[in-house]
């Protein structure tokens, strides 16, 4: 799969596998956080315990979902393998909301990623 350039903002960073959010998701803005929380929820993620500054990964080739979570404990690593059919588009891809592309001038644009 191609890696699309990133959508670089000082409350989420996302790219067509990795989503990343940088303040607690009560933080973003209702049409972004809406769009966050359904997306977490139908992939049976708490939308309140996503770590922050941690990526969350989609494979669509190998059906994956990892993302780590914030316990009392501290951080815990999850990585979902499905059983899904050839056909199933799972993980689905990120909301379209926060994959517009950012702003050259953006203070995150030359932050580097990988």
């Amino acid at each position: 799969m191609t890696e699309g350039p990133p959508h670089l903002d000082n409350d989420v960073d996302t790219t067509d596998t990795q989503l990343t959010l940088h303040r607690p998701l009560e933080q973003l803005d209702e049409p972004r956080r809406d769009a966050v929380a359904r997306w977490l929820i139908a992939h049976d993620i708490d939308p309140g315990r996503v770590a922050l500054d941690a990526p969350i990964q989609r494979d669509e080739t190998t059906f994956s979902l990892a993302w780590r979570e914030q316990t009392d404990e501290g951080l815990v690593v999850h990585r979902v393998f499905p059983a899904v059919t050839k056909d199933d588009h799972w993980p689905a891809p990120f909301p379209e909301e926060l994959r517009r592309s950012a702003p050259v001038d953006h203070p995150r644009a030359n932050v580097a990623h990988g």
